[in-house]
């Protein structure tokens, strides 16, 4: 009876260790804290409306549709882990006619600061530039879309003023 409890116990210890090592395969695998590689954004821009993770394989185009309001600028913000990736990003209409910025004629930029005279549903493209340079490693992509509400008001100007009573 004690050989088989004692037998039981370590198959227990083991199940559990394996498990334990499973859980951290995973959470190595995770692109949560992807997003804190992202460089500062300037105050100006306060608000969030998207931040979000993906992971990516090399020859994949990774398509986001987001809706833009008139009256506001937006900067969206690439980040990844491996600095030396570079990544090519279309910003298109919603029927991907027109384009409205490619990242390729700037020098591969991966922030942009962009406003829109009307509200616009917007398609973001976004694949490798050298897709062998894409590994199990750095396959962790992030996207921040910040926003301000009116393109001439300040930060300042946007607080609430000190109430005098």
């Amino acid at each position: 009876m004690k050989d088989l409890k004692r037998v039981t116990n370590l198959n227990t210890i083991v199940c559990i260790l394996i498990f334990g090592a499973f859980l951290s395969t995973i959470n190595a695998q995770s692109c949560r804290d992807v997003l804190n590689a992202c460089p500062k954004v300037d105050d100006f821009f306060n608000f969030k409306t998207m931040a979000r993770t993906y992971k990516i394989n090399p020859n994949q185009k990774l398509k986001i549709y987001q809706i833009f309001y008139g009256s506001k600028g937006y900067n969206i913000n690439l980040c990844n882990r491996d600095t030396t990736s570079k990544f090519h990003i279309r910003i298109l209409d919603n029927s991907a006619e027109n384009v409205f910025w490619d990242n390729s004629t700037d020098n591969y930029s991966n922030n942009i600061s962009i406003s829109f005279g009307s509200t616009q549903r917007i398609l973001i493209e976004i694949s490798a530039v050298d897709p062998s340079k894409i590994t199990l490693n750095n396959n962790c992509l992030g996207i921040e879309i910040r926003y301000h509400k009116d393109k001439t008001e300040s930060p300042e100007a946007q607080k609430a003023p000190d109430n005098p009573f």
